[in-house]
């Protein structure tokens, strides 16, 4: 991407824990009566995806609350747009 001008963003929840608890909190409000064995896939994958893309991404961005990533996405958008 990078031979291209392109930049990679990635957008992370503040700590593993809270990503256990949104995704807990996701799980909870679904229909379905069991959901561990599905989360636990997704968390798997999640660490091995920031895993695999800890040397590749150019910037990360931290989502801990939503006006805060509102802005900060605009911003970083903005000011990679300009360059």
């Amino acid at each position: 991407l990078k031979a291209y001008g392109l930049s990679t963003v990635m957008i992370l929840p503040p700590s593993f824990q809270e990503l256990c608890r949104r995704m807990q909190k996701r799980f909870a409000n679904d229909k379905m009566a069991d959901n561990t064995e599905e989360m636990q896939t997704r968390l798997s994958l999640a660490t091995r995806l920031l895993e695999q893309t800890k040397n590749a991404v150019d910037i990360y961005v931290v989502n801990d609350a939503i006006e805060d990533i509102a802005s900060t996405t605009g911003a970083l958008l903005e000011s990679l747009h300009l360059k």
